[in-house]
């Protein structure tokens, strides 16, 4: 065979390869994946959490199940954020005023979806309780 025919074929081999997402000779084992980034900031402070299917963690696990808040996008420990329906924010956007926590129902809200009554209530719990006060 050729010279060039072999270097051609080496290279056509090794774009194939490339291509293919694989640059490893085939008798070497795949990388282990790694864990979830550490977060950038931790908040002060710890809050409840939630259990939800796609971000609980096992009690036996040494890994903590990490997600980005809805408002400053940072990555943070899902046990020291506070649930806003399926995502979570942390404790310092929470503090910022622009969020705030239910008194009657305890979710969390932005504030211009809520009723300041000397408390924040969300509109739900604000039409059970003035459908239950006309109801008296």
């Amino acid at each position: 065979m050729k010279r060039t025919t072999l270097l051609s074929i080496i290279l056509i081999l090794i774009l194939f390869l490339t291509a293919c997402g694989s640059s490893a000779p085939a008798n070497t084992p795949a990388p282990t994946p790694t864990a979830a980034p550490a977060p950038t900031s931790t908040p002060s402070g710890s809050s409840g959490s939630t259990n939800n299917s796609n971000t609980q963690a096992s009690a036996h696990s040494n890994t903590a199940e990490y997600a980005a808040c809805i408002v400053c996008e940072r990555t943070y420990r899902i046990d020291e954020m506070y649930p806003v329906g399926v995502d979570y924010i942390c404790e310092d956007c929470l503090d910022s005023g622009d969020y705030a926590m239910c008194a009657e129902c305890g979710e969390i809200y932005p504030i211009d979806e809520m009723v300041d009554v000397g408390e924040y209530l969300c509109e739900n719990c604000m039409e059970e309780l003035s459908e239950e006060h006309d109801g008296e």
